[in-house]
This record gives structure tokens, sequence and C-alpha cells, in this order.
């Protein structure tokens, strides 16, 4: 997965935590359409949203179940053009 297919998946599951609140990560990779090879390639992802952008992805864990969730400020950096605006910003440089 090049940098901008990775940055639109980035964006996708912002996107999907917009209308979903609190996704367990295991049903959030099947309700995406298993988007990576492995479970655990997702949670990498999620984690790097966080690590990127702590703001915007709420990571937490229960009972041995690692949970996304939205923040208020998820929205508005999906509104201003998400991961793929900074990749695409990336690719002119």
């Amino acid at each position: 997965m090049d940098g901008l297919e990775r940055a639109k998946l980035k964006d996708k599951v912002l996107r999907f935590l917009l209308r979903n609140r609190n996704c367990e990560h295991i049903r959030f990779y099947i309700a995406l359409g298993k988007p990576t090879l492995y479970v655990d390639d997702f949670l990498n992802l999620g984690l790097e949203i966080h690590r990127y952008e702590p703001y915007i992805l709420n990571i937490h864990s229960f009972n041995g179940d690692i949970f996304f969730d939205r923040t208020e400020l998820t929205a508005t950096f999906l509104e201003n053009g998400g991961f793929t605006a900074i990749e695409e910003g990336l690719a002119e440089d």
C-alpha cells in the first residue's frame, strides 16, 4: 500500500468513526471489509493516526479489547482534507 492509499484508508477510518462511536478494533476491521491483510496491521494504522494527530482519535482498552473513537476535532480534520491532503501536499514538495 503506497502513501496515498494509506492516507485514504486513514481518512476512511475517521469517516467511519463519525457515524459509529467507540468501535472495538476487530469488529471495526470487519465492518470496513478487512482493509488490510492482517488485523494487527489495521490496529497499527489506528496507532499511526493517534501518534501523528492524537487530538482526532481516541484509543482505549477495556477487558483486553482495543477501542477507537472519534473526538470533537475529527470532523474538522476531515473537512480540512485529512490525511489525504497531507499526503498530496508531501507529494507536491
